[in-house]
């Protein structure tokens, strides 16, 4: 703005300038075009000249409803060479704000009633005087992890096509970028509609801010009749919304406004170190797989027992419902079979020239922990093939004999 004056204070005083000099001065001093009165179409924030229909006009880089390219240059429409990345919605002071094409997606805004530090009024002509989206974002990520605040942190992970290096730097908008909109939604239609975007109109969906209304609302925009009175914002619950974030960048530098990414918190297996999207680094929760996460909590069972096994990757405990019992060998039979590794013994018609030719069938009696005892046959043999357990293990055991095992199930 100070450019802008300085600018006015010349051209105006050309005028005082030529009256006290010669004439043949005064007459070269009157003409628009030397005094830098330079364009032929008026505009609204410009200086007509005091000699004629020449206006000037202060030179824009960037205006509401124009492009914001990936390299943070505004172009009025998509030029060649150059990635667009979003729509300008908002310019205050020497800073601008692009929003999304279209949504990026769909989230409740948190998954608790918490206050995060982010502005707060219920009076929505102060909410639309608030234009730190990024601070808000900012307190909105230390407040919890993206289980707890969904929306805030897929705006922190997000990154348009062709545009990667600006991950990190989106922000939730606010509720004073939301009433520049509102203002301007024609123009920003026409931008959005450049980039085949999804237009804001007919109230087709309700995007979330950063600005709180209290600890459980939130604002947000809609173009819906409810919101005209307000600029555009309306209270809403922890509903599912649009997700559309806005990136700030500097209109005289073309440079991003980078805030780091804070530490995620509340980790249950550690951390690493990662980008923290403005050349720095940050802790974040290591990546896990869950394999513990569907463990049983009771056993289907009165014979089995919950048994921890540890914990997974995640943190999630690990257990099995598992029932001790004991084998005893009570019994033996033989019966004419072709496994000729095996030794028999009790077999009565066992002899030395045709052991190779005869199997060992071992009946058992199982004793489980709570005291129930089931007999069991080897399902070897034919007779006993309806027995859920093969106990024949191509060896002969002793009568009386007896083994100690654990049965473990995942239910």
């Amino acid at each position: 703005m100070r450019r802008m004056f300085l600018m006015s204070s010349v051209l105006l005083a050309a005028p005082f300038f030529a009256e006290s000099v010669r004439a043949e001065v005064c007459i070269a001093d009157e003409d628009c075009n030397n005094l830098g009165y330079t364009e032929d179409k008026a505009c609204s924030d410009g200086l007509k000249c005091p000699f004629g229909e020449k206006w000037h006009c202060p030179d824009k880089k960037c205006q509401i409803g124009w492009i914001l390219n990936s390299d943070m240059s505004c172009t009025e429409n998509v030029e060649s060479g150059k990635t667009p990345i979003g729509v300008i919605v908002a310019i205050k002071d020497d800073n601008g704000w692009a929003m999304t094409a279209s949504p990026i997606g769909k989230s409740v805004w948190s998954t608790m009633n918490n206050s995060t530090g982010a502005f707060q009024t219920t009076n929505w002509e102060e909410a639309i005087k608030d234009y730190n989206a990024c601070d808000n974002t900012q307190k909105i990520l230390q407040a919890g992890n993206s289980k707890i605040y969904p929306t805030a942190w897929a705006v922190a992970e997000y990154a348009p096509n062709g545009a990667s290096g600006t991950k990190g730097k989106w922000c939730l908008p606010s509720a004073g970028i939301f009433n520049s909109l509102y203002t301007n939604l024609n123009v920003v239609n026409n931008g959005i509609s450049k980039l085949g975007g999804t237009q804001l109109s007919n109230d087709k969906e309700n995007i979330w801010s950063s600005t709180e209304y209290q600890y459980s609302s939130m604002w947000l925009f809609s173009t819906g009749r409810t919101a005209s009175y307000q600029g555009g914002i309306i209270i809403s619950m922890n509903n599912t919304n649009s997700v559309r974030p806005v990136i700030e960048f500097n209109i005289d530098t073309g440079t991003v406004v980078c805030r780091p990414l804070p530490d995620e918190t509340g980790c249950t297996n550690g951390t690493e170190t990662v980008d923290d999207g403005c050349g720095g680094t940050r802790k974040v929760c290591k990546k896990c797989t869950p394999t513990c996460a569907n463990s049983p909590s009771w056993c289907q069972s009165s014979s089995y027992e919950l048994v921890e096994t540890g914990k997974d990757q995640c943190g999630n405990v690990c257990r099995q419902c598992c029932t001790t019992y004991t084998d005893t060998i009570t019994d033996s039979y033989c019966f004419y079979g072709t496994d000729s590794s095996t030794q028999l013994k009790h077999c009565s018609s066992f002899s030395t020239s045709d052991n190779k030719s005869w199997i060992l069938a071992v009946p058992t009696k199982r004793t489980y922990s709570d005291g129930t005892v089931k007999n069991l046959k080897s399902c070897i043999a034919p007779s006993f093939s309806t027995e859920e357990m093969c106990n024949f293990k191509k060896k002969a055991y002793p009568i009386g004999s007896s083994t100690q095992h654990q049965d473990c199930r995942g239910y």
